[in-house]
């Protein structure tokens, strides 16, 4: 049986999501192509798998030790018969105790098929905000609420 898109973007998200919740920087990166590139939420590029992996791994012994992650699928769309971008829903709580935050973003996949299988070949991950910084308030696409932030 082919699996549609949609499936394929839904079994790299709940590996994603496992590998982080169990800290498991390699497993986060193995649905990475080799020379793939990740941008992260501040805008950084890193390029490669075992860069990912590296930065992971500091990240889930610093700012993200005992983090929790999800990942919902928002869309796919096919690019050709060996490629397509999902857009991913992310929503994470990391920080001790009564420091605990939540954050939201929003990772765009490019995957393609390769000779392993499906890989990632880019994300990039983008934060929300609940309300636009003052003076994109009216910017078509900004979150719709009463007031804006300095």
């Amino acid at each position: 049986m082919t699996q549609t898109v949609g499936q394929i973007a839904l079994e790299i998200a709940a590996t994603l999501e496992k590998a982080w919740n169990s800290g498991d920087a390699a497993g986060f990166a193995n649905v990475f192509a080799e020379d793939a590139d990740f941008i992260h939420i501040l805008g950084g590029h890193g390029r490669g798998r075992d860069a990912i992996a590296q930065a992971h791994k500091t990240l889930f012994t610093t700012i993200y030790r005992g983090s929790r992650v999800t990942f919902e699928l928002a869309g796919t769309r096919p690019v050709g018969p060996d490629a397509f971008l999902a857009c991913l829903v992310q929503h994470l709580v990391f920080g001790p105790g009564p420091d605990v935050q939540r954050m939201t973003c929003r990772p765009t996949l490019a995957v393609a098929r390769q000779d392993q299988g499906w890989s990632i070949v880019l994300m990039q991950n983008t934060r929300t905000v609940e309300t636009a910084p003052t003076g994109l308030s009216d910017h078509p696409f900004a979150p719709q609420t009463a007031e804006t932030v300095e």
